[in-house]
């Protein structure tokens, strides 16, 4: 086994887990000038109280994050008008908002700020009785020198102008003797994709296969972390931090080059980082953010974005066709003499199994024409034969003549298990396509789905092909094997690249597959206007550097239960701009084995259960699969994908960004 990779803590940036409640940190440096204009002493207690505010929030808040990268908070806790609170007024010659915009960076903070909704009401964590007893009990032991502050701002989300649920802005402020200090911080879910390698297992190193993890060749440009142990040969490149349960170095071929350190996890810290109980957290709360696409079609366009749920079944057709016929005829359900019912209840338990065996998701961007294209396998994975049989005995029931005579027709049904039973290609059929409502907006937001005809729709429980508009949240959940590859071109066969625009999670319960370079239509414009065959060769240190510092805003996870797997005939130097998660299988190449390929360029991160199989080796040399260049985006740390539908997270655990202090 041969596989892959990479992080460099911005120095704007402080990044803090929220175990501990009181840790004293300073972020910034204090000017020569403002120390000789105040005490040393009362200063560093007032930052230093400040800070400990801002961990009380940080942890407090972490209670509420649950496993799909929010929070759910009750929003009556936000009861404190903004306006009400004098230190927090723009206008405030001492307040927080003038000692923030008048330092150095101050430009760079109206911006960041700018998503606060000053208009909406604050959480005062000292308006909790448990929170100021627990103040008042620390000022009592010398813990603190005075009581801090601490207030939680709501944000905006940038695409809606609504309030977030992902995102909060904590502000601590703290006064002793005549001094002030502020710390403050965005507080968001602690997302797995910290990192742009995370396993919780690797295979080890024994025969027959030696499974190495990383290998010469290798770059891994971000923080790397294993709750296993990582197995490296030669002298793979690692620019981020490196954290490991265990280490080893395969003798006599050398030794990794770890540019920013490494170290040991503990049993604690691996223990709070478990794969499998936030993958079961997170399958449960998936739901509450998609809906049926009838049910979105019947609500309408609603404020509060929302996703789709094509776990599809036949089942609901069979309903529709019995209830309009009751409807019809004047009838109800329990007007059916008892065995006819079970025979219904038999062939909807058997059309609940039957599903299209694999979804395809397809992306294209051309100028403004921003699409997704869903399509349906025409085979079925499993109980055709059996759903058949249930309803012929549910059509044909000969202890009730009239019901046969007379009786509801299911034909629609039948037809369509019979097509996809008599189908033996696999040939892929249009669902649905979606398309943002107006040209110059994206996902999230208010976009047109178009079913592609009366079995499309049907296969949706729908009642008819017609377009509908809704608010989309990016979030596509499927029971069915996931395939995403680049748009059908006019010979019927896929291109090699998905040019994502907007921010998508694609999740399905099964596994994943991956036939085409995945890559930002924001990034394919910076790079195509210098070098219009980028695609085709390989990504170098200087790229990413250039792709980190530009404005994309475009995001995409792919989430499967089981595994993620690129497949065999996928481009030699391949792209992938995503974050991926497999939460209880691999990331691996079908191909590891069978074909020699190039470079595996990754700019996102990667979560696996164990390590997979993207390559083998002979000697010192690659002899099958691919060399990785693993580059981790770093707008992950600056809250993007936390403030991004869908993004998998720890239960209970939260994240600070962009901690500051000021006076």
């Amino acid at each position: 086994m041969k596989m892959r990779d990479g992080y460099l803590l911005v120095t704007a940036l402080v990044l803090l887990a929220a175990v501990g409640i009181f840790v004293a940190v300073i972020t910034n440096a204090i000017s020569n000038t403002s120390w000789l204009r105040v005490s040393k002493e009362e200063l560093f207690m007032a930052s230093s109280d400040s800070m400990n505010g801002l961990q009380m929030g940080t942890s407090y808040m972490a209670h509420f994050a649950n496993s799909i990268g929010g929070f759910d908070i009750d929003q009556s806790l936000f009861n404190v008008p903004f306006s009400s609170i004098s230190w927090l007024q723009p206008n405030s010659s001492n307040g927080f908002f003038n000692s923030i915009y008048s330092s150095i960076d101050g430009d760079a903070w109206k911006k960041t700020l700018s998503i606060l909704a000053t208009n909406s009401n604050v959480l005062v964590l000292n308006n909790l009785s448990k929170v100021e007893n627990m103040f008042a009990s620390l000022k009592a032991s010398g813990a603190l020198h005075a009581i801090p502050q601490v207030v939680v701002i709501q944000t905006k989300d940038p695409n809606t102008n609504e309030n977030s649920k992902y995102k909060y802005f904590i502000v601590s402020r703290a006064v002793v003797g005549n001094k002030v200090a502020y710390s403050s911080g965005f507080v968001v879910a602690n997302a797995l994709n910290r990192y742009v390698y995370f396993t919780q297992e690797e295979p080890p190193y024994s025969s027959p296969s030696y499974n190495v993890t990383f290998m010469t060749g290798d770059t891994i440009n971000g923080p790397v972390r294993t709750n296993g142990t990582l197995v490296t040969f030669g002298t793979p490149d690692f620019k981020g931090r490196v954290w490991y349960d265990g280490l080893y170095k395969v003798p006599g071929y050398g030794s990794p080059n770890f540019e920013s350190g490494d170290s040991q996890l503990s049993t604690e810290d691996i223990a709070e980082m478990n794969m499998s109980k936030i993958a079961s957290s997170y399958s449960a709360e998936i739901n509450s953010e998609i809906a049926s696409p009838s049910k979105i079609k019947s609500e309408g366009v609603t404020s509060t974005p929302v996703g789709l749920n094509l776990s599809l079944s036949l089942a609901p057709m069979l309903e529709n066709d019995l209830y309009k016929w009751l409807n019809n005829n004047n009838y109800s359900y329990n007007d059916l003499p008892q065995y006819v019912k079970s025979k219904y209840e038999k062939a909807y338990s058997a059309l609940s199994l039957v599903r299209p065996e694999s979804i395809k998701v397809t992306f294209t961007s051309n100028g403004n024409s921003k699409t997704m294209n869903v399509y349906y396998s025409n085979n079925v994975d499993v109980a055709v034969e059996r759903a058949l049989e249930a309803i012929y005995e549910l059509e044909n029931d000969g202890y009730w003549w009239w019901w046969w005579y007379y009786g509801p027709d299911f034909s629609d049904v039948t037809n369509i298990l019979k097509n996809a039973q008599s189908n033996e290609n696999n040939e892929w059929n249009l669902l649905f396509t979606i398309k943002p409502k107006n040209a110059d907006s994206s996902v999230p937001g208010i976009v047109t789905l178009n079913p592609n005809g009366d079995d499309a729709a049907k296969l949706m429980g729908l009642s008819s092909p017609s377009s509908f508009d809704f608010n989309f949240n990016g979030i596509l959940k499927t029971s069915s094997d996931l395939y995403i590859s680049g748009k059908k071109n006019q010979q019927g066969n896929d291109d090699k690249t998905a040019y994502v625009s907007g921010k998508y999670t694609l999740y399905t319960t099964q596994s994943a597959y991956i036939q085409s370079n995945i890559v930002y239509n924001d990034a394919n414009k910076l790079f195509s206007t210098t070098d219009k065959d980028w695609l085709t060769s390989k990504v170098s240190t200087s790229m990413v550097k250039e792709l980190r510092n530009s404005t994309c805003s475009d995001f995409l996870n792919i989430v499967a239960n089981k595994n993620i797997v690129l497949k065999d005939d996928v481009p030699d130097d391949l792209k992938l701009m995503a974050s991926l998660y497999a939460f209880t299988g691999s990331f691996s190449y079908e191909g590891y084995d069978k074909y020699l390929k190039d470079q595996l360029f990754l700019y996102g991160s990667m979560m696996q259960h164990e390590g997979g199989l993207t390559g083998t080796y002979s000697g010192n040399q690659l002899s099958t699969g691919y060399h990785s260049y693993y580059a981790f985006d770093w707008r992950i740390l600056n809250g993007l994908p936390a403030n991004m539908y869908g993004t998998p997270s720890a239960r209970e655990k939260a994240l600070l960004l962009f901690v500051r202090t000021v006076f």
